[in-house]
């Protein structure tokens, strides 16, 4: 076995981008927080953001800084409440049944700069 493959999380997590898909609220909760607080939420959603994403650190631990930053003065856990409740609007118009699984390869649809 390769050392890569040794050290390889043995957990594994499937993390799906449900945004306009899966999800289809009449405006994502990121984009209004880009909208009101462009820097901000820039900064979090381009960093911290994508490291909880990889599972690298807890959302909830990430968040704190940028929330006092944003003037947000509830708690961390109502914050992200928030967020996923105006976020919660299933696409009831998918296919009820299940869909193949189709990776994607970024590398053939991207153009080469």
């Amino acid at each position: 076995m390769t050392e890569s493959l040794q050290s390889a999380p043995q957990n594994r997590v499937l993390l799906l981008d449900v945004d306009g898909v899966l999800v289809t609220p009449p405006e994502m909760f990121g984009a209004r927080l880009l909208r009101s607080h462009p820097e901000v939420a820039t900064e979090f959603f381009c960093g911290p953001f994508m490291t909880a994403s990889r599972g690298e650190a807890d959302l909830l631990d990430v968040l704190p800084p940028y929330l006092e930053r944003l003037g947000y003065t509830g708690t961390v856990n109502n914050f992200v409440t928030e967020w996923f409740e105006s976020e919660n609007h299933p696409n009831h118009l998918l296919p009820s049944e299940r869909l193949p699984i189709v990776p994607a390869h970024l590398d053939k649809h991207c153009p080469v700069p």
